[in-house]
């Protein structure tokens, strides 16, 4: 199946009327998220493959936007059904997998497109790449243990950890205005409020734990068992400035309240 027949049946996934979720068919979302991809994968193949930059455009628009459109599938499921979260960040994911293949010169439509996969799961790194791989992801791991190890206000959510791929505990006693909080690998959810709220905290957090995974598509390193996902600090760490002026109005807090549909 060529390239053109890929882009069309992943559209298709995204785009057809699902569950009545507007944000399945949000231009500025899938603009933003396609756009991304195309970027990244076209700047990779002038810089690292020396392409010509015509040639560059060219499968970076067909590749990137095979990536882009499944990044958007998997944030629409993660904002929207935060019990699919895996799902959504499965989907996320390849998109990483997709473009950082694509800016590298590899082959993005032949069987690696439904044979290679990644998955982020609170600290624990899986990679299905022929043969199953499992590595610890170092700068998660290092957020996570704060939380795993902090004892009250925190209470472990069992639950919401296993389905969501993120550590995920209840704060007891919350920080004035604060309702949730994502470091990369662990969420925190405000206890004290209902059930709906939190399920919306949640969904908001879920999405800037795909933002923090974003990163990988320009760049990870791994040794032996180990994997570092430095650029976790570009679209990760951002929720460290939550305190800081106009935190609502950033880009990353934008997407992360569109997908759930959250005013």
């Amino acid at each position: 199946m060529g390239s053109r027949q890929w882009i069309c049946g992943i559209a298709l996934v995204c785009l057809l009327p699902r569950a009545a979720a507007a944000q399945w068919a949000d231009p500025k979302l899938i603009a933003g998220q396609v756009g991304f991809n195309v970027a990244v994968s076209f700047f990779g193949k002038l810089i690292l493959q020396r392409e010509s930059p015509g040639q560059a455009f060219k499968k970076a628009l067909a590749e990137g936007s095979a990536a882009g459109l499944m990044a958007h599938a998997g944030y629409t499921i993660a904002g929207q059904h935060p019990n699919w979260a895996l799902a959504g960040k499965t989907l996320a994911q390849k998109s990483t997998l997709t473009t950082r293949r694509s800016m590298r010169g590899l082959p993005v439509f032949d069987k690696t497109f439904y044979q290679h996969w990644e998955l982020t799961h609170s600290f624990i790194h899986f990679k299905f790449d022929g043969a199953p791989r499992v590595e610890l992801d170092v700068i998660n791991a290092a957020f996570s243990t704060y939380y795993v190890l902090a004892g009250e206000p925190y209470s472990f959510d069992a639950k919401r950890t296993l389905l969501t791929g993120s550590l995920v505990f209840l704060n007891h006693d919350p920080p004035p205005g604060l309702r949730g909080y994502y470091v990369p690998g662990a969420i925190w959810i405000d206890a004290t409020k209902s059930e709906d709220d939190r399920r919306d905290v949640l969904a908001h957090e879920l999405i800037h734990s795909l933002q923090a995974e974003r990163g990988a598509a320009i760049r990870e390193w791994h040794h032996e068992r180990l994997r570092f996902n430095w650029l976790v600090f570009a679209s990760g760490v951002p929720a460290f400035l939550a305190g800081w002026p106009d935190h609502d109005a950033r880009w990353h807090e934008r997407e992360a309240n569109a997908y759930p549909g959250l005013p």
